[in-house]
C-alpha cells in the first residue's frame, strides 16, 4: 500500500477542492442567515448541519478516493480548502450578500408601504359611499343571529339525531 508522492499530492488537491466546495455550500447558508437576521438558534443549527455535512462528505470521499483509509492529511486538506474559500471568495460573497439583503429589505419595505397606502386610499374613497350598505348588512346579520338564538331558547322539545 505504498503510494507515490504524486498520488498523495493528487489526493491532497482533491480534498482541498472538496473543502473549497464545502465552503461554497456553507456560504449559501450564510447568505440566508444574513438576509433573515437569524438568531443564535438558527446560527447554531446552520453551523451544526454544515459541520455534519462536511464530516460526512470527507468520510465518503476518503472511503472512495482513499481506498478506505482515513488519513489526517485528508482532513487538513479539506480544512485548508475551506479556509482558502472563506478568506478569498467568502469575504467577497459576504459583502455581496449583505448588499443584496439590504436591497431586498428596502424593496419589501417599499412594497409594504405602497400596499398600505393603496389600501388606505381605497378605504377613504369607497367607505364613505358604501358605509350605509355595510351598516345594513351588519344590522341584518345581527337580527338573523338573534332570531336564531330566540328560536332555540324557546324550544321545549329535545331533538335527537337518529
Amino acid at each position: 500500500m505504498f503510494e507515490t508522492a504524486s498520488e498523495v499530492f493528487a489526493l491532497f488537491a482533491q480534498f482541498a477542492f472538496i473543502g473549497f466546495v464545502l465552503g461554497f455550500i456553507y456560504d449559501i447558508g450564510r447568505f440566508f442567515r444574513i438576509s433573515m437576521s437569524a438568531g443564535r438558534l438558527f446560527t447554531f443549527i446552520h453551523d451544526f448541519l454544515s459541520v455534519f455535512l462536511g464530516g460526512m462528505v470527507i468520510f465518503i470521499f476518503s472511503v472512495e478516493l482513499g481506498v478506505g483509509n482515513l488519513r489526517f492529511f485528508y482532513i487538513v486538506a479539506a480544512l485548508l480548502g475551506f479556509t482558502i474559500y472563506l478568506l478569498s471568495l467568502g469575504n467577497l460573497t459576504a459583502l455581496i450578500a449583505k448588499a443584496i439583503s439590504r436591497s431586498l429589505k428596502r424593496l419589501l419595505r417599499f412594497i409594504k408601504t405602497g400596499f398600505i397606502k393603496l389600501f388606505i386610499t381605497i378605504r377613504k374613497t369607497f367607505y364613505p359611499k358604501y358605509s350605509a350598505v355595510f351598516v345594513k348588512i351588519k344590522q341584518k346579520k345581527s337580527y338573523l343571529s338573534e332570531k336564531c338564538k330566540i328560536h332555540l331558547k324557546n324550544s321545549t322539545e329535545l331533538v335527537y339525531n337518529n
